[in-house]
């Protein structure tokens, strides 16, 4: 072990006492010895001697090896001494920082810096995007958010580069004035605008009321909950349990039928209907309010294979038509 300690002694002394030459590109040049080794100062100072090291670690040159590189070029030194080489390297201020980050950040949004990395880096541009911000499982203008970019320096180099953040934005709109159960049609009275300092990840609430009033609730929503258009939709022009009027057509022949909606929907969709004379139960479409119809034709063209053929999808049809609708009352039509 000793032995080890006396000859790293020298070279631990000379860290201390004698600075390293400072490079700022990837190549030392025979003009960056020769600003402290003279004799590298009689090779042309764009000569290549070698490479530098990664920004921040040191490259050490034994004095054997300082001559053997001058005698390549022509030049004999004599006996020198080792020397190290550093790239240039800093750690960057805050407000560097500060101001890269709000580059990437949305008008208005208020940011505090938690920390960032310290680590020396050489000299160029830092780089954020919001894709390189960590979201939150649950956002809020107090979580401490990473974000990762990168310092970008020799044009097409760089080296990872993080901060940790709180990001705040305003949001204006309204917010649930109490809780709305699931299914409801949105009142004035469960409207509330609000300005609001949130989490930039925060979903933006609607600013206008009348997005919102009649519309229907997807899921419940909780007091205080932005309201957004996706929580929302039209109203359902059958809720379940309605009596519905439903006209059935099969090729000229139409009759109607009332029933009761076993399921709500909107216009287009497809709901269940209850005949109230029989109990039996089939899909019908919804046309509007308290209306639906049913299309034989479609719906046997669809449920009859090719290889039927004509006859059987025509009895088939007319099966399907007596099971579900023979006890109904019906009115016939041209």
């Amino acid at each position: 072990m000793r032995p080890l300690i006396l000859i790293l002694a020298p070279l631990i002394a000379l860290t201390a006492n004698d600075a390293c030459i400072h490079v700022e590109s990837t190549q030392v040049l025979a003009s960056h010895l020769a600003s402290r080794i003279p004799a590298f100062s009689g090779i042309p100072a764009d000569t290549i001697i070698g490479y530098a090291p990664a920004p921040g670690l040191t490259r050490w040159w034994r004095g054997t090896e300082l001559r053997r590189l001058a005698q390549r070029h022509g030049v004999d030194p004599g006996e020198l001494a080792a020397s190290c080489v550093e790239r240039l390297a800093r750690v960057v201020e805050q407000s560097e920082v500060s101001d890269a980050l709000r580059q990437a950040l949305p008008p208005g949004a208020q940011l505090e810096i938690a920390d960032y990395c310290r680590m020396p880096v050489p000299a160029g541009k830092l780089v954020f995007e919001l894709s390189g911000l960590a979201r939150p499982a649950a956002p809020s203008s107090n979580s401490v958010l990473m974000w990762r970019g990168r310092l970008v320096y020799e044009q097409r180099r760089s080296v990872p580069f993080w901060a940790s953040v709180r990001i705040a934005a305003e949001r204006t709109g309204y917010y649930a004035a109490r809780a709305v159960p699931a299914g409801k049609a949105l009142e004035t009275q469960d409207l509330t605008l609000e300005t609001r300092s949130v989490s930039i990840f925060a979903s933006e609430p609607e600013g206008s009321p009348d997005r919102l009033i009649g519309r229907e609730v997807r899921r419940a929503i909780p007091a205080g909950a932005p309201l957004t258009q996706d929580l929302c939709a039209q109203p359902r022009d059958i809720m379940p349990g309605d009596t519905v009027s439903v006209v059935i057509q099969s090729g000229a022949a139409r009759l109607s039928v009332e029933g009761r909606a076993a399921a709500g929907g909107r216009r287009g969709d497809e709901i269940l209907i209850e005949n109230r004379q029989n109990g039996k139960k089939f899909k019908a479409t919804v046309e509007g309010k308290g209306r639906a119809a049913v299309n034989m034709e479609n719906r046997n063209v669809e449920a009859v294979s090719d290889r039927t053929g004509p006859r059987a999808a025509n009895q088939r049809r007319r099966q399907e038509a007596a099971n579900a609708f023979a006890a109904g009352p019906h009115r016939p039509g041209s």
